[in-house]
């Protein structure tokens, strides 16, 4: 074998070993002020990372003085960081196969219900519903069910619940953080996309992508009658209806949502 032949196999040797391996997909994970399930969250994002993953991981400037800056009792998310004071390029979506919300709190579960991008999270969150990737969220901060929350009343529990049927339907899967690492696998694994972060789970609370029903009541009075015979789980009444206090508890009992259009 000639110098010239043997010199180009081993550039091409020496080529290859300083070549990074390929991750095996890129994750972007979106970090909320938020305490529940946060460790549980983290050590699954490690996980991930460990099996080949790349992390990016944005936060909000609570979540990163949360995590970052008075993080002597919360986990260190995992990945190349950007805090919250940065500026977030909604490029960052561009390369990014699956989005992952460590932990999910009320307050931005409201936002994305209401379709509110005010800060690098929500505003990402917006985007990549829009171009339909998916997006796996640890329920834990949001789930009205947990007994933590116990103190919770039912008209605001009812509009927890609200919300999250609405980030259902726009395609979100809710799951318990320690599901985490095997959600977004799976997520991989049939090729990302809303078609999948919309599908239900075994382990799931929340069966159902489907919007609220509703029912709209028209007479000027309701009754306990009509409080029994509403069969949607959210009954609308017009300004000026009168609801009588026998009806308001048979609707409170059923499960049923009493809103004024």
């Amino acid at each position: 074998m000639d110098e010239e032949k043997i010199r180009r196999i081993v550039m091409e040797v020496l080529r290859t070993m300083d070549k990074e391996p390929q991750p095996k997909g890129r994750i972007l994970a979106l970090c909320c002020a938020g305490i529940l399930g946060a460790h549980a969250a983290a050590e699954q994002l490690r996980v991930i990372e460990n099996e080949g993953y790349e992390i990016t991981t944005v936060f909000t400037k609570n979540a990163e003085e949360l995590f970052c800056v008075n993080s002597k009792s919360m986990p260190q998310m995992p990945g190349r960081v950007i805090p919250g004071e940065g500026v977030v390029s909604l490029q960052l979506l561009a390369e990014i196969d699956v989005v992952v919300i460590p932990v999910l709190t009320f307050n931005t579960m409201a936002k994305i219900a209401a379709g509110i991008s005010d800060n690098p999270v929500t505003d990402l969150v917006r985007t990549a519903l829009m171009q339909g990737k998916a997006i796996v969220a640890a329920k834990e901060g949001c789930d009205p069910d947990n007994r933590l929350f116990a103190a919770i009343g039912w008209a605001y529990r009812q509009c927890i619940r609200q919300n999250l049927e609405l980030v259902k339907g726009y395609g979100l899967c809710l799951i318990p953080a320690r599901e985490l690492a095997q959600r977004v696998r799976d997520c991989f694994q049939q090729g990302g996309g809303r078609d999948f972060a919309g599908t239900d789970f075994p382990g799931t609370d929340f069966p159902g992508t489907d919007f609220p029903a509703t029912e709209e009541y028209t007479a000027p009075l309701l009754d306990a009658k009509a409080a029994r015979s509403c069969g949607q789980s959210i009954l609308v009444v017009k300004p000026g209806v009168t609801v009588t206090p026998l009806a308001r508890d048979i609707l409170q009992q059923r499960g049923i949502q009493l809103c004024v259009q």
